[in-house]
């Protein structure tokens, strides 16, 4: 059988059973069985190498007419049917797995993890040499490999000279918040060191701007340090990123699957940690999140061979562009945004966007552009297209906010800590915008589906209660007094109570009468199937149009073990 036939036999599987595709949005597995992706492989992938230019004109224009052709999908965005992220469970969670570990939104972490990161050695050895391995010829910025005394090897990257301490403060940051949130990143140490411990690899040489090859010389090392910030006694302050234990294997893209790698099953644009992303990328200004930003590695160690998929290079976020200071239009609007164009052509000039005017004016130098007056989390955009962030639904947006939530002003001022910025202003602008944005986007996501969570079922005596948080409330979105709630109990698509205002509380209880109805139903039950009940409520929040969310919830023959199976939102 060949592996595309097989591959769609399992992902039918996938998106009916597991993900709770199907017609019943519950599972009664205990847990939720999900395949893993982490089973060893006989056979190692190869390497990927694609353009960078192509993917960039690929995404900014093919990508986008194929996008606006696409009837199918477009129907399906208008009357918000978009397809629901496959690996996601009855309860709207993923598992661990190679692309994602819940970490912050699952367990919290301490202040002191938030700004250690994934960092685990320390970072290199500054008390002697480094040697020069060979030269980094990609991205915007000048570096190369070095190697310490112990052995490491590190990739080092640096500030632009007119402006210190922004693109190694915004990779430190986005390094710490990117991996609290639970992606794969590599470990990034902020280092301070003389550059008279740098050392060059006998015959290194490298790829000039014409594609030729020359020797890395002293002199050469002075033209590519010249380049970069100093401080005033000529240390550097840079990035030095660890390299990535096992096989690098190129970029991931975030659409399709990589057709070598027999655990990759579910196409990219149909992960709920993908789409979820964008969430991430608005929070952060993570406008790059292009394809060659993510690296595939092959690992192999005592858990076996696989891929793991991972997210790099964090200088272009927050308010730096790597080299310079971000341009004010990059996070709202693509580096070709044809829409933008036509718009702007067909109103002959009248039309205004948000960005445009806009200045840094009062923001620290070393942040860069990075503001939170005029950002609109719907109207962020990355500079290229990306057909997972397109595909995003609100049950993918929900997930992303409720761990965006978890993030305290603390936890925010812990991971902005790892950038040590030398001006505590920088950092204090950075945290309050940080928040601010996060309220933003908590508002707008949270509008969309009712935000209710936390749902706990007992049995109190000879009645069921339920109870349940109120994201909207409890993340600070909006008053306690603006929200009211009602609930029905049912089997199914119907209902057998009528509504039952529960007005600002977060219970409601089955009473024995509506118990005694659901027993005499498990009598009669055929199967397990039919012992599955559900609560459906209904919240009326700030004169918005009410929204409900309904608990599917399963019983045995004595009524003695409930236990919720699914939840399902209206969207």
């Amino acid at each position: 059988m060949k592996r595309s036939l097989l591959s769609a036999i399992l992902l039918t599987a996938l998106a009916a059973v597991v993900g709770c595709g199907g017609p019943r949005p519950w599972n009664l597995n205990e847990p939720d069985v999900h395949p893993t992706d982490q089973d060893t492989l006989e056979k190692a992938p190869k390497e990927r190498d694609p353009s960078l230019y192509w993917d960039a004109v690929n995404q900014s224009s093919f990508y986008l007419v194929e996008r606006s052709l696409d009837l199918p999908r477009q129907y399906r965005k208008l009357t918000g049917q978009l397809k629901e992220a496959y690996n996601a469970d009855c309860f709207g969670e993923i598992p661990d797995c190679s692309w994602f570990t819940n970490r912050h939104g699952r367990s919290r972490l301490t202040a002191a993890e938030l700004t250690r990161g994934p960092r685990t050695i320390g970072g290199p050895d500054t008390s002697e040499t480094w040697t020069i391995t060979r030269a980094k010829t990609e991205g915007v910025t000048p570096g190369f490999f070095v190697k310490d005394a112990r052995g490491e090897t590190f990739v080092l990257k640096f500030d632009p000279i007119a402006h210190p301490e922004l693109a190694t403060g915004a990779e430190m940051v986005s390094t710490s918040i990117f991996h609290a949130i639970g992606y794969n990143v590599p470990e990034n140490y902020l280092v301070i060191f003389d550059p008279s411990i740098l050392t060059i690899k006998d015959g290194l040489q490298f790829k000039t701007r014409r594609g030729e090859q020359e020797p890395f010389t002293p002199e050469v090392l002075a033209r590519v340090l010249g380049k970069v910030a100093r401080r005033p006694d000529g240390r550097i302050r840079a990035i030095a990123s660890r390299l990535l234990p096992g096989k690098p294997l190129g970029p991931f893209s975030y659409h399709g699957l990589r057709k070598d790698d027999p655990n990759d099953l579910i196409p990219h644009q149909h992960r709920r940690e993908l789409r979820g992303l964008k969430i991430f990328a608005e929070f952060t200004n993570h406008f790059d999140t292009k394809d060659h930003n993510s690296l595939d590695i092959l690992v192999d160690d005592s858990t076996g061979r696989y891929v793991r998929h991972y997210l790099i290079d964090f200088g272009s976020t927050l308010g730096s562009d790597g080299d310079e200071p971000k341009a004010v239009y990059k996070g709202y609007a693509y580096v070709f945004d044809l829409e933008q164009a036509l718009v702007s052509l067909g109103t002959l000039g009248l039309r205004q966007w948000s960005w445009e005017g806009a200045k840094p004016d009062g923001i620290p130098a070393s942040v860069g552009y990075f503001e939170s007056d005029i950002f609109d989390p719907p109207g962020w955009k990355p500079l290229q297209a990306n057909q997972a962030f397109d595909d995003m639904t609100h049950n993918d947006a929900f997930w992303a906010a409720r761990i965006l939530a978890q993030f305290s002003e603390d936890d925010i001022r812990a991971c902005v800590a790892a950038g040590e910025y030398s001006d505590p202003a920088a950092s204090e602008y950075l945290v309050r915008t940080l928040r601010e944005r996060q309220q933003k986007i908590l508002g707008y996501y949270y509008s969309k589906v009712n935000p209710l969570d936390d749902f706990r079922l007992s049995r109190t005596g000879e009645n069921l209660t339920l109870t349940f948080a109120d994201r909207w409330v409890d993340d600070g979105v909006g008053p306690a007094d603006r929200v009211t709630h009602r609930a029905r109990i049912g089997q199914g698509k119907g209902s057998w109570t009528e509504w039952r205002d529960l007005g600002r509380e977060r219970k409601i209880t089955i009473d024995s009468e509506v118990l005694s109805q659901i027993s005499d139903a498990i009598k009669s039950a055929r199967s397990d199937y039919d012992q599955v009940f559900n609560i459906q409520i209904e919240s009326h929040r700030d004169g918005a149009p009410p929204r409900w969310v309904r608990v599917y919830f399963y019983l045995d023959d004595a009524l003695e073990s409930p236990r919720i199976v699914g939840i399902e939102r209206e969207t």
